[in-house]
């Protein structure tokens, strides 16, 4: 496998195997014995690498109710009012709940610095995501509704077809660099980012608790030796390149087999080119509220590398 950033991407997500924790994007239970040793001895090649927000300005750091630091979830801009992210981060959510989330742009670190800050007022989620039948990357995607316009950043358009195996993918979001985050540098709500090449969904192990990935609605990934996602990265991309600009491919909805690392050895995206019906019905066909819109910049590129973020 070729990766052009050989450390894993801290890309925090929630339901690492088995059950998610309501809106927040829980960790999976404490280590013990052996596995304990391997995740110390692996925390090497699990801090991803730092990115700078006007590569991906269109990544957004999503935070729910009373946290005040680092991220919940993960997201993408994909219309002027429109974020993409995934189902189980905002499961059972109404509209009193969607009123609790914030969505941030042009953050390198929340710790730092939150960007500019968005609230949300309401959140659409896919019908056919069932969080008491948990199928990774099954239906795992939502949308937001931002109370405002996102102003000097272009939003990402959506792929339209199928990836194939083998395709080169940039993963991104504000998630934890390893499961049991110690440092400041660990934790979640610094942007990170790192490249990967899908396998086959056939790859994955699955058994009776545990159904068989479908190839047709996700995207998979290896990420013993080369980057994935971990905690609070749920929901957010996995950016494929055409002719020169990003679209958002992938969504992050988990990942399986953690007897390897802390954040799994195989890492599930929702496919978004499987899901166009759903979302299309909230941002319309391409060009609609800004998805895929004609642009002087390449979508998902900030209209001004100079622009001081406001908020937070």
């Amino acid at each position: 496998m070729t990766t052009t950033r050989r450390s894993r991407l801290g890309l925090g997500w929630a339901m690492a195997i088995t059950t998610l924790a309501s809106a927040g994007c829980a960790g999976v239970g404490d280590a013990r014995g052996e596995r304990a040793s391997v995740e110390r001895a692996r925390s090497g090649i699990s801090l991803g690498d730092h990115a700078d927000p006007s590569e991906f300005p269109a990544t957004a750091a999503l935070r729910f109710g009373d946290i005040t630091q680092g991220a919940t979830c993960s997201g993408t801009l994909v219309g002027k009012t429109w974020v993409l992210t995934a189902a189980h981060c905002v499961k059972n959510v109404g509209t009193e709940e969607a009123a609790k989330w914030k969505v941030f742009f042009g953050a390198a670190d929340l710790a730092d610095d939150d960007g500019e800050e968005f609230g949300v007022k309401a959140v659409r989620t896919h019908p056919d995501w069932n969080p008491t039948a948990i199928r990774l990357g099954f239906g795992d995607v939502a949308l937001l509704e931002l109370d405002r316009e996102v102003k000097g950043i272009q939003p990402v358009v959506l792929h339209r077809s199928k990836v194939p195996v083998g395709a080169s993918l940039q993963l991104v979001g504000y998630g934890k660099a390893v499961e049991k985050a110690t440092s400041a540098d660990e934790l979640s709500g610094i942007l990170r980012a790192g490249e990967n090449e899908t396998i086959s969904c056939a790859s994955v192990p699955s058994d009776a608790s545990r159904p068989k990935i479908q190839d047709e609605r996700s995207l998979c990934f290896e990420t013993e030796d080369a980057p994935g996602p971990c905690q609070r990265d749920s929901g957010g991309p996995a950016y494929i390149e055409v002719d020169g600009a990003l679209q958002v491919a992938g969504v992050v909805s988990g990942g399986r087999d953690t007897a390897i690392g802390a954040c799994g050895r195989f890492a599930v995206y929702s496919a978004v080119n499987a899901e166009l019906a759903f979302l299309e019905q909230f941002l319309g066909a391409p060009g609609a509220d800004g998805a895929g819109a004609p642009s002087d910049l390449p979508p998902g590129q900030a209209a001004d590398a100079t622009q001081t973020p406001a908020g937070g």
